[in-house]
C-alpha cells in the first residue's frame, strides 16, 4: 500500500493526473498546498485501498467524481477551500466504510444526497458554508 504525504508546500500548484490512477493509494495528504486548485478524478472505483483523504487549506473549487467512487474510502477532509459542490453519490451505499466527512469553511450550498446512505457515518463537519437546506444532513444523522 502506498502514501503520498506533501503537506505544506504552498507553491504546488498541481498533481499529476496519473496519480488518481494509482491503485494501492491508501493515504492522500495535501493539507496547506495554498495553489492547489484541482485533485485528479482517478478511476475511483478500482481504487479499493485509498481510505483517507486530505486536502485541508488548499485552493481546491472541486472535488472529483472519482471520489465519490472510491469504494474503501473512510475519510475525506476537504476543509479551507473554495468548494461549492460535492459529488452526488458522496457516501453513498458503495463506500461502506465512510465515517468522516469535513467539509467546513468551503461556499457548498448543499450536500450531497449519497450521504443518506452513509450508514458508517460518524462525524460529519460543514460549518461555515452556504448551506440552504439542511435535510440531507439530517437524514444522515438518523443512521449515527
Amino acid at each position: 500500500r502506498e502514501r503520498l504525504d506533501v503537506v505544506g508546500n504552498p507553491r504546488l500548484s498541481g498533481v499529476c493526473y496519473s496519480l488518481g490512477d494509482l491503485e494501492k493509494l491508501e493515504t492522500l495528504r495535501l493539507d496547506d498546498c495554498a495553489c492547489l486548485r484541482e485533485l485528479p478524478s482517478g478511476r475511483g472505483a478500482t481504487q479499493v485501498w485509498l481510505t483517507t483523504v486530505r486536502a485541508r487549506s488548499c485552493s481546491l473549487v472541486t472535488c472529483p467524481d472519482g471520489l465519490a467512487l472510491a469504494v474503501g474510502l473512510r475519510l475525506l477532509d476537504l476543509g479551507s477551500n473554495k468548494i461549492k459542490k460535492l459529488p452526488c453519490s458522496l457516501g453513498g451505499s458503495h463506500q461502506a466504510n465512510f465515517n468522516t466527512l469535513r467539509v467546513d469553511d468551503n461556499f457548498l450550498t448543499e450536500l450531497p444526497q449519497g450521504l443518506m446512505n452513509a450508514f458508517a457515518l460518524e462525524v460529519i463537519d460543514c460549518s461555515t458554508n452556504s448551506l440552504t437546506d439542511i435535510k440531507v444532513l439530517t437524514l444522515s444523522l438518523i443512521h449515527i
